[in-house]
This record gives C-alpha cells, structure tokens and sequence, in this order.
C-alpha cells in the first residue's frame, strides 16, 4: 500500500501519518481550548449587569454567542477525534492503493479497449463501470493494470487496485483503500471499512479509479460498489453474467497485428509469417505469446523449430483431462514449454522451487519479503550462499520470462491462475504435489503474524489470511491427493487463520473460518474424533459470540453429547462441554435450563477435580451469576463466597479470576440491598485491579462502573442498606 502526493512542482512526496496524526491533535486541542474558554467567557459576561439597561443587554447578547459557540467548538473537536489509523490525505495529494501491476515488457496498448475506459472516465456520467470481460490468459488484467497507471499520470487523486476474487479478500482489500484514504474507524471490521468506502466514493465529485481485478462473484459489485459519485470503476472477470453491472468491454486475444508486434518485441525474431503461424497456434493468448516469446529469446530459436517443438509436446501423458472451461489447449502447451526450459538443473533449482511454492499460494500475490525470508529457504532446501540475492535473481528470471508478474512497487509476485494451473496439474501427475504443499504451508507457518496477543497491523493480517485459503483451497481440491498430515497442518493453519480474524474484532470474517475447519475436520479425522469435536466447539463459540442463537444453542448441545458419548460423563472435555452449553443458555437468557446444567457442572469438576481445581471454583462462580440474574441474590452470595474463597486459596487474592469473583460478590450484595458490605468490597476491588490489571483492563473499568452503580443506587435505597 502506497500513498502519495503531489505538490505544486509535481514531484512526489511521502505523507507521514505520525506527522498528520499531531497535527490533528494539535487542531483538536486548539478546537477544544477555544471552545471552553468561550463558554467560560460566555459566563463571565452573564455577570456583567452593571452600567445602563443597553450595555446590560449588549453584555447578554455577548453572552448568549458564546455560550452557544463555545459548546460547538468542543464537540466539534470531539468529532475530529472519532477517526483515527490514517489522516486525510492533503487536498492537492494523490492516493495510490494495491498492488497495481508494473507494465511488461512490450505492451500492446491495445488501443481500441483503453479508448472505451479513456471515454467513459473522461465522460461526465457518474459512477462509470466498465467490465473487462474475457477468457482467462486474454490480458484483462494487464489492460485494467495500463489504464490504472494512465490516471495515476493524469494526477486522479484515487487510483486503487483491488484483488475480488473472494468475498473475503475483496473486503479486506477495499478496507486498506479506506485506510489510505483515512476514513477508517478505530475498531470496525473489513464489511464496516467497506461500507465506510462505499459511501466516500458515493460523496466524491471528482473522478478517482477503483479497479476490481477477477471479479468471480457478481453480487460483491452490487453490493459494495457506489451507485452515485463520480468514481470510475474498472471490472475484470470471467463471468458473463459480470457484464450486467456496467459496460461491457469484451476482451479476446491479442489481434494479428498485435500479436506479430508483441512476438517481434519480445523474441527479437522479426519474421512476421512465422509470428503469424504461432499467434494462431496459441490462440492469440497474450499471457502464451509471452511465454513462447521467452523461449524463443533464450534458446534462440526461431518461430518453426518453437512451432514444431510446441506441437510435440506430450500433454495428454503429463496432465489429467481438463474441464472445459479451463485453459485452452495451445494455451496449455505453449505454458508448459515456458516451464520446461527451466529444466531440471541445479542452476535453476531456485527458479523451480519458487515456481513450486507461488502456483499453490495465492494468485493475488506473496509478499517478496516471504520469498526472501529464512524460513522460506528451509522449506524449498535447493541452495547454498547469498540466499536474497538468489532469490531476487530467481525471481527476475521468471518475470522476464512472463511466468510470473510483479506488483508496481515490486512489493509482491504473483503468478497468473493459467500458469498456477499448469504447475498443480503436472504436479500432481508426477506425484509431487503433497510436498510443493507441505513446503508452502511451512512458509507460511514460519511467516504468520504473532499469536500471543501482540498487535497486528492489517495487512500483514490480510497477507496471512489471503495464503492460508490459498493453501486450503489447494490442499482439499478434489484431485489433490494430499496426505493426511498435510491436511492435519493446513487445519492448524486455518484454526490460527480464524483466531486472528477472531482477535482482531473481525467476527464475520473468522464465522465462515470456523465453519470450514469444522468441516474438514470431519472430513480428515472423522466426526468422533477429539479434535473434530473441539473444532465444532470453536465454532459454537463464534456463533455464541456473533449472539447467532438459532445456530448456536444446536452445535453446544450436539458437542455436550459428543463429548460425553465419545469420552465419557466424567472426563474433563465432557464436562467443559457441558458448561459451554449451560453458558450458551445463560447468554441467551434460558436460566431454566441453564441453572441446572451449571449445578451438574459444578458438581462434576469437583468430583472429577477436586473441590480446589479452578474449573470447579470458576463453575460455582458461573452458576451464583446465573442465580443472581434468576433474582436468588441469597444464593448467589453464598456461591460468589465459596468461589471466592477458594480463589484466594488456590490462586491468590490479586489474580484476575480473583478480583472478578469478587467483583461479583460487590454486586450480588449491593443487588440484595446490602449496600453497606456492597460498596467498600467494590472500592477494594477496584484498588486491587488498579494495582494488579492495570487502570486501563476491562476488568477494572467494568469494576468501577459496578462501584459508580452502587453510590448511585445507595441514596434511594439508603433506609434498607
């Protein structure tokens, strides 16, 4: 992600969020400053009643001004301070988000299909869509990529690219161009962001670009694009039925003329029959007439002896059969030939275990410093020596060969779904799929964000969510035949997947997450196994959390009864089990049902545990809350003491679970009246968590609103307590 901006000279700047970031403190303070002093002095003139009856009532007025003016300063700088993560960019600056792809080597303008978007972006209807529609390998791309790098030039204050092959990705890609724009708000999720997006997009008045670049689901362009603005959207995709959210722009293969232009270009052979004869063997493709290009480059051939060579290449014997809709067959062999001049040798091991890693993981793009990092070398295991240096050579080798593409700022490879297509294929039919697998998965592995609760900014969230659904989508492919430990390590992948999504506050991203690894749990170890039934229990969890109750209250009760089948009434996971669903009652407000299971709960970890386990001591806690909202205040205090008590005990009396329970037993009391024990045990909690949690822990500020609570309540109840 990249934002700039220009001056008045033209020249590009960096804009530094910190710098903005105390620029708008300063305007926010100034703002609040100036509005409490007006008030203040709006005060002061309501005072001023000596003199004649016309200084009085001029003295009023003054008054009135200010105490109407110096109100609307402060919240003004209240507003100000609601959105924060990026500033606003500066009005004259240009913002340049995603990965925009780098212009090849040879491009063919391809003059007819960019003048279609250069008259629809430079026309004055508003929010002008234009769908790049075509077969795979045809240039969409490229040509959305050349038209995206003509209106950065033309100074077009947006230019964004977005990868929209998953609803998933498309979400999480618009929520970074809303933070690059600096309209984001701290602590909403991607669907927010976008929403957010949507509406400044729908607001603007100048034109600025939105690319959505393989579009594979229709109802993401209706539902999250504006349908007012001046905005310009440029659509890839495959789909038809795409076609219906705007203009279509049909895109085929390069035309005769384009293509023996592209092929004198590229191969440096200027022989315009032979150029023709392969144009029309490869169908025209760009992304072939690249690749059979780099060939011919690199070997010095000329076009008959690459034609003669094209053509004998066995493909029915190195790849299954391929459904229709997949890559045609010239398409097919002219990719293949690119593949095979890498060759077997150790010289171009490096170029090959990159090829390896990138055809199974996304086709957005890995970030570059992945491939450069340590661990990546561990996994792919080909070389010896200055390993970056290998590696961005590598990488060079198979970018000019158009096997594989860089973003703009060379931040990130990618590699076309064609080529990614052909690799996987041949892969798998020379059995070496399941490793090319297990060494992504590692790197991946290796390069996921931290897990222990450290913060994690989003993109390299997004990184890591976006190649995790790669590898998943590959690993569980129907003809995969990936073994049952790469399956085992893609799950944990996933589980770390979800539960980054889950603590990042980006609920409705990590719901679908769960789901899947429920699934394939099942698929890969069986409905009885443990790890399945945790997996379902996860999933039970983020529905509670998502208060999803119709989905919810089932999947508790079906883990409850799993666990207690598969393992048996008295081991510990059962009972936990157990008391998930008697919390999922409790949640959703069936205290009937909740308040006994809390009791067998209880009862079970302390004949299971012991009567000092702190699951036995935490379930007595759960089940005095339940009793308290039931309105059995009697009771609830007897259990909060019990656990209390125990929790004094066992963990001692500043350890969180500690301070709670007796939080707890502040609030029970003051609920039965009892404000005199009520208030000081609150005012000792909150002293307590003050010193152990911090003043800043939700428990504390939780502890302190119980205590506010209490003072305000004690007055009317002041008689009884």
């Amino acid at each position: 992600m990249r934002i700039k901006g220009t001056h008045g000279n033209g020249a590009g700047c960096r804009v530094f969020p910190e710098r903005e970031d105390g620029r708008m403190r300063a305007r926010q303070w100034g703002l609040t400053l100036a509005g409490v002093a007006v008030t203040v002095g709006g005060g002061v003139a309501t005072n001023q009643v000596d003199g004649p009856g016309w200084v009085q009532a001029a003295w009023y007025a003054g008054a009135m001004v200010c105490l109407a003016v110096g109100p609307w300063l402060t919240l003004r700088a209240s507003a100000r301070s609601e959105v924060v993560q990026q500033p606003r960019r500066d009005p004259g600056g240009q913002v340049i988000a995603g990965d925009i792809p780098r212009a090849p080597v040879a491009l063919q303008r391809r003059s007819e299909l960019m003048a279609l978007l250069e008259a629809a972006g430079d026309s004055d209807q508003p929010v002008a869509v234009g769908v790049l529609v075509g077969a795979p390998g045809v240039g969409k791309t490229q040509i959305a990529a050349a038209y995206a790098r003509v209106r950065v030039q033309h100074g077009w204050p947006l230019v964004a690219w977005v990868h929209a092959e998953s609803r998933d990705l498309f979400l999480a890609e618009m929520q970074a161009v809303a933070v690059a724009v600096g309209i984001t708000v701290q602590g909403e999720d991607s669907e927010q962001a976008a929403r957010r997006l949507k509406e400044w997009l729908g607001g603007r008045r100048e034109r600025c670009l939105l690319v959505l670049d393989n579009l594979t689901d229709a109802r993401l362009a209706a539902e999250w694009l504006p349908s007012v603005g001046a905005a310009q959207i440029v659509i890839t995709s495959n789909l038809r039925q795409a076609g219906a959210m705007g203009t279509v722009v049909p895109v085929s293969g390069f035309t005769r003329e384009e293509a023996v232009t592209f092929l004198r270009e590229r191969s440096g052979r200027d022989d315009e029959e032979g150029a023709l004869e392969l144009a029309d063997e490869l169908d025209g493709l760009p992304l072939a007439l690249a690749q059979a290009a780099g060939v011919i480059r690199s070997q010095h051939l000329d076009y008959a002896t690459y034609l003669q060579r094209l053509r004998s290449v066995p493909l029915e014997k190195m790849l299954p059969p391929i459904p229709a809709e997949g890559y045609s067959h010239g398409a097919a062999q002219a990719a293949l030939l690119s593949l095979t001049r890498l060759g077997r040798k150790r010289k171009t091991k490096t170029e090959r275990g990159l090829l390896d890693l990138l055809a199974v993981l996304s086709p957005a793009g890995v970030r570059r410093s992945w491939l450069r990092g340590a661990n990546a070398y561990m996994a792919l295991v080909w070389f010896k020596g200055d390993a970056p240096l290998e590696i961005d050579t590598a990488l060079g080798v198979l970018a000019d060969a158009s096997i594989v593409t860089m973003s703009m700022d060379g931040s990130s490879v990618g590699m076309h779904r064609l080529l990614q297509r052909v690799v996987c294929d041949a892969a798998r039919k020379e059995r070496r799929f399941d490793q090319i697998v297990i060494s992504a998965a590692l790197l991946v592995r290796e390069c996921a964000p931290p897990g222990d609760g450290a913060v994690v900014e989003p993109a390299e969230r997004e990184a890591f969510v976006d190649q995790v659904a790669a590898l998943r989508g590959n690993a569980f492919s129907a003809d995969s035949g990936a073994s049952q430990g790469t399956l085992l390590l893609i799950l944990s992948l996933q589980e770390r997947a979800a539960r980054l999504l889950d603590m990042t506050g980006d609920l409705k991203r990590a719901l679908p997450v769960y789901e899947q690894i429920a699934a394939d749990s099942e698929q890969v170890l069986g409905s009885d196994d443990y790890r399945t039934l945790v997996s379902r229990s996860e999933f039970a969890d983020a529905l509670a959390q998502a208060w999803e109750r119709e989905r919810a209250i089932p999947l508790f009760e079906q883990a409850a009864a799993d666990f207690e089948r598969v393992l048996g009434p008295e081991a510990p996971d059962s009972v936990a089990a157990l008391s998930a669903l008697a919390r999922a009652y409790h949640q959703f407000d069936d205290l009937e049902r909740a308040i006994p299971l809390f009791e067998r709960a209880a009862t079970a970890y302390e004949r299971v545990l012991g009567p000092d386990d702190r699951n036995t001591l935490v379930s007595l806690n759960e089940l005095a809350r339940a009793c308290a909202d039931a309105g059995d205040t009697e009771r609830a205090i007897l259990l909060h003491e019990e656990a209390h008590a125990g929790l004094v005990r066992v963990q001692g009396p500043d350890h969180r679970d500690t301070l709670v329970t007796q939080m707890e037993l502040g609030r029970a009391s003051y609920e039965a009246g009892n404000c005199g024990r009520a208030i000081p045990l609150l005012e000792q909690t909150v002293a307590a968590m003050v010193r152990a949690l911090g003043a800043d822990d939700e428990a504390t500020l939780n502890a302190r609103d119980e205590l506010a609570r209490a003072h305000q309540g004690a007055g009317d109840v002041e008689a009884e307590c």
